[in-house]
């Protein structure tokens, strides 16, 4: 049977979501009185910390038809037509949704409210006329490559996002989490493990984003020279530990990085413990079965 328990489908490339670690974004210079230009990015920042692309996300799939990943997305919208209405925040769909206004759906749908602050920093942009920015076309690049498949074209565009310095945002996070993907698709091993030394640095840590990493290292079809047994393991505990051990497909990543490091025993009883959990079903069973065989479990 064969082995593959890499995840790299597009689909995780979007729908990874993650808050990273940054200063607070603020829309308006207390001191002046003026209000500082607000970049894409900055709004970017604000919808994944708050998961809202974990829904809304360019994909098949995305809730109502919405991909919040881009600037061109928000301005397009979904369903219920656009997101943003330039220079007129509060004639916007997202605004509305946000601050729970009469006849639109509340969002989030479930949980706390979004934060005044950060919902400011949505208003304040789109006030200043939702304008483009070089990270903003960055990142559209980016999906636009990616869907395609032109990895090449994908990794160029991250590398534009982590070279702009954007006030309050981290954009060697944000290229680094959209990278780690496409470098597996092409099979760069040297700038993955760059990517993935700035990756594991990111915290409050993804589930989604750590079993990339350690799933690029540990696949058994791996095309790597060198793997990085370490870092593997690090990230696969750090993924088990995020999605509370729940997931069989991520504790088969963990069972593989046991494996690596020479601990047969722990890899046998991490893959049995895989094969409980609710998602162990289908490919995911066969994968962790096939796991079990390799070990000689």
């Amino acid at each position: 049977m064969q082995i593959s328990i890499v995840r790299t489908s597009l689909a995780i490339v979007g729908a990874l979501s993650l808050a990273v670690a940054t200063r607070a974004i603020v829309p308006a210079n207390a001191q002046s009185g003026k209000a500082k230009a607000i970049d894409y990015a900055q709004v970017n920042l604000v919808l994944r910390n708050n998961y809202c692309n974990d829904c809304h996300v360019m994909s098949a799939g995305a809730m109502g038809g919405l991909h919040l990943g881009t600037r061109e997305g928000m301005l397009k919208g979904g369903h219920s037509g656009p997101a943003a209405v330039p220079g007129n925040a509060d004639a916007s769909l997202i605004i509305k949704a946000l601050t729970g206004a009469e006849g639109v759906r509340k969002m989030p749908p479930q949980g706390g409210s979004m934060k005044p602050e950060d919902i400011e920093v949505i208003r304040e942009w789109i006030n200043q006329g939702a304008k483009p920015s070089v990270c903003s076309q960055a990142l559209s690049d980016f999906y636009t490559a990616a869907f395609a498949q032109k990895w090449d074209d994908a990794w160029a565009a991250c590398q534009k996002i982590a070279s702009q310095k954007i006030d309050g945002v981290r954009t060697d996070f944000l290229a680094a989490r959209l990278s780690l993907s496409v470098l597996l698709h092409r099979n760069d091993e040297e700038n993955f493990y760059k990517e993935a030394a700035i990756a594991v640095k990111i915290r409050p840590v993804n589930a989604g984003l750590f079993d990339t990493i350690a799933s690029g290292i540990v696949n058994p079809e791996s095309k790597f020279k060198h793997r990085d047994t370490k870092l593997a393991l690090q990230a696969a505990e750090l993924a088990v530990k995020d999605s509370d051990r729940k997931s069989g497909a991520i504790l088969n990543t963990l069972a593989w990085a046991y494996y690596w490091r020479g601990d047969r025993a722990k890899a046998i009883q991490t893959a049995n413990e895989a094969l409980k959990c609710h998602d162990a079903v289908g490919g995911t069973k066969d994968e962790i079965n096939a796991s079990l065989k390799k070990f000689g479990g």
